[in-house]
């Protein structure tokens, strides 16, 4: 896993989230400040993390799900990217379904006080 941050003038502006794994970099997540935005920072860190995948002889770069946002896909496709379906896998930890389960069943005072939050199912 590696961080990767972009700077403007010494602050951080955005930052992405990459997993390394056997040939492929994924991007798993991005943000940026607006200044980030307005400036495009983002756009000048996905460039350099792309060449940092190459020089390291990385034969794909992943940007990952696009959720159906249709920015998102237009931004992707500047890059010259190919869809490819995956197969999706999930995990469910029963310890942490337990935990969740008993948030259920508390007097909403407390449960808005646990210390754990009930995660949204997703498919």
């Amino acid at each position: 896993m590696q961080l990767w941050v972009v700077e403007l003038e010494g602050n951080v502006v955005g930052g992405q989230l990459a997993f390394a794994l056997n040939q492929r970099i994924t991007l798993w997540h991005g943000t940026a400040t607006r200044e980030g935005l307005a400036r495009r920072a983002l756009i000048v860190l996905d460039v350099e993390i792309i060449r940092d995948a190459v020089a390291r002889g990385f034969r794909y770069f992943d940007y990952n799900t696009r959720a159906g946002i249709e920015g998102v896909m237009r931004y992707k496709r500047n890059f010259a990217t190919t869809d490819h379906v995956i197969a999706r896998c999930r995990y469910r930890n029963p310890l942490w379904q337990s935990l969740s389960s008993l948030t259920c069943h508390l007097p909403l005072q407390l449960r808005n006080r646990a210390m754990f939050v009930r995660q949204p199912e997703r498919s």
